[in-house]
C-alpha cells in the first residue's frame, strides 16, 4: 500500500513539473550569453567540474567568464562577488571556482547575480544549477547525469531522486553522462537507452585525476603514497564515485572512508576524531570541495593532519563540439572581438589566505 502511494505521488509530482515547463516561459534575457549547467538528479552529477572545464577553456582564450550560483548553505544572500576564502559565508562550491581563478558571484536571487555579473564586465555567464529557474532565457542548457544504477536514479521524488520529470531533459541542448568510466558498461548503456528516448544529444564524459597536491599546494606523485595507510574524507553528493576514482585511477586500497553529508562543514572535533581513528604513516585523500572547508579550519593551526592531506584535483573533459557551440555564442556580442581577444586575466592576490590556498596555480 505504501509503495503504491509513493508511486502515485511521484507521478503527480512528475506531471506537475511537466505542466510547469509548459505554463511558465522565460522572461529575462541577459545582455551577454548565459549558459545553464544543471541536473535533474539530486547530488553528485558533475556540474561543478563541467562548468570549470568550459569556463577555464574560455579564460585561456582571453574571454572573461563569470560563474553565478546560489551558494548553497552559505550565509551570503548577495548578490556579492567572491573575494576571499570563506566557506561559511559563500558556501563550498563557490570557493572551488574562486580558487581556480574564475570570477564568481553568489546570489540567492539568480537574476540579481546575473545582472551584477553583466555590470562587472562578464563576456559570458555560467549559471551553476539553474535548470529549474524558468525565469531566465538561457542561450544554452546543459544537463549532467550520473549513470542510472537503480530505478530511483531516474524516478521523480519521493519514489526516486529526480527533481522533475525525465521527459523535461528534452529542453536541454546537451545531456552529459559524467563519470561514466567509474561504472560498468551495462549500467552506462542502460542510462543512454533511457535518456535517448527524450533527447538524442548525449555525450559520455569521463572523470580523470588532474593532479594531487598537499595542504600547501605542492604536487605529489605516486612515490609519496608508498607505505601509507590510505584514508578518504568526503562530504559530497556521490561519495562512492570518489572511492571508485581512487581505486581505479590510482590502484590504491582504501583502508577507511570517513563519509559526511553533502556540503558538511567540518569542525575541529570532526578532524580530531578522524585523526584518532587512524594509524601512523597515514594519508588522507580529500576532494577540492572538502578541502576549502578543511583549509579554513586548519590554516592557522599546527595540527598534525595538515602534513598528511592529499587534495585530489579532478576534471571532466567536455566534448569539443559543446565548447565550440558555446564559443560561437560570443560572436554575437556587442563588444568588439578585439576587446575580447585583448583581455588578459589578472592574477589577484587579495590576501595571504588566498595565496596559500591557490599557490599551486593562479589564473
Amino acid at each position: 500500500m505504501l509503495n503504491f502511494f509513493i508511486s502515485a505521488l511521484s507521478k503527480v509530482f512528475s506531471n506537475i513539473t511537466k505542466l510547469r515547463r509548459h505554463i511558465f516561459k522565460p522572461y529575462y534575457k541577459a545582455s551577454v550569453p548565459c549558459v545553464c549547467v544543471g541536473n535533474l538528479q539530486v547530488g553528485g552529477t558533475g556540474k561543478t567540474p563541467t562548468v570549470l572545464n568550459i569556463a577555464k577553456f574560455l579564460l585561456e582564450k582571453g574571454i572573461r567568464p563569470f560563474i553565478v550560483l546560489r551558494g548553497y548553505k552559505g550565509k551570503a544572500i548577495g548578490p556579492v562577488k567572491v573575494d576571499r576564502l570563506d566557506p561559511i559565508f559563500f558556501g563550498d562550491e563557490a570557493l572551488i571556482y574562486f580558487r581556480n581563478g574564475l570570477d564568481t558571484i553568489v546570489s540567492k536571487n539568480r537574476l540579481e547575480g546575473i545582472k551584477l555579473a553583466c555590470s562587472l564586465g562578464a563576456h559570458i555567464i555560467f549559471c551553476d544549477d539553474g535548470f529549474q529557474d524558468l525565469r531566465v532565457d538561457y542561450d544554452k542548457k546543459i544537463l549532467c547525469f550520473k549513470p542510472f544504477k537503480k530505478e530511483k536514479d531516474y524516478s521523480v521524488f519521493p519514489k526516486g531522486i529526480l527533481r522533475e520529470s525525465l521527459e523535461n531533459s528534452k529542453f536541454a541542448d546537451y545531456l552529459l553522462i559524467t563519470k561514466y568510466n567509474l561504472y560498468d558498461k551495462n549500467i552506462v548503456e542502460k542510462t543512454v537507452n533511457i535518456l535517448e528516448k527524450y533527447n538524442p544529444n548525449i555525450y559520455l564524459v569521463p572523470i580523470k585525476i588532474k593532479e594531487i597536491v598537499n595542504f600547501y599546494g605542492k604536487k605529489l606523485n605516486f612515490k609519496d603514497f608508498e607505505n601509507k595507510h590510505i584514508y578518504l574524507i568526503s562530504g559530497i553528493g556521490d561519495p562512492r564515485s570518489f572511492e571508485k576514482l581512487i581505486n581505479t585511477e590510482l590502484n590504491l586500497k582504501v583502508k577507511k572512508h570517513f563519509e559526511f553529508k553533502d556540503h558538511h562543514y567540518y569542525t575541529l572535533k570532526d578532524i580530531d576524531n578522524i585523526y584518532k581513528q587512524t594509524q601512523k604513516e597515514s594519508l588522507f585523500f580529500v576532494t577540492e570541495k572538502d578541502f576549502v572547508k578543511l583549509h579554513s579550519i586548519l590554516k592557522s593551526l599546527n595540527h598534525p593532519i595538515k602534513d598528511n592531506i592529499a587534495v585530489v584535483r579532478t576534471y571532466l573533459e567536455v566534448p569539443k563540439k559543446i565548447k565550440k557551440d558555446i564559443l560561437d555564442l560570443l560572436k554575437n556580442l556587442e563588444k568588439s572581438s578585439e576587446e575580447i581577444l585583448n583581455f588578459e586575466p589578472k592574477i589577484e592576490l587579495e590576501n595571504e589566505t588566498y595565496r596559500d590556498c591557490r599557490s599551486h596555480k593562479c589564473r
